[in-house]
């Protein structure tokens, strides 16, 4: 589980795993890699991939494709 705060996304151990600002997520190259908005969080399809509420991202679990 990622946290966020103050612009920056952490993984589980406290380590920068991206940027947000302005409904945008950052990757290390500045790159755009979700948006976010309303407690959720999505791929460049505008897919939902994760929801984020009180300083922790949660990843949604997705049936592997067959």
């Amino acid at each position: 589980m990622a946290t966020y705060s103050n612009g920056y996304v952490l993984d589980s151990l406290g380590k920068t795993i991206a940027t947000y600002s302005n409904g945008y997520v950052l990757d290390s190259l500045g790159k755009t890699i979700a948006t976010y908005s309303n407690g959720y969080v999505h791929d460049s399809l505008r897919k939902t991939i994760a929801t984020y509420s009180n300083g922790y991202v949660y990843t949604l679990y997705r049936e592997p494709k067959k």
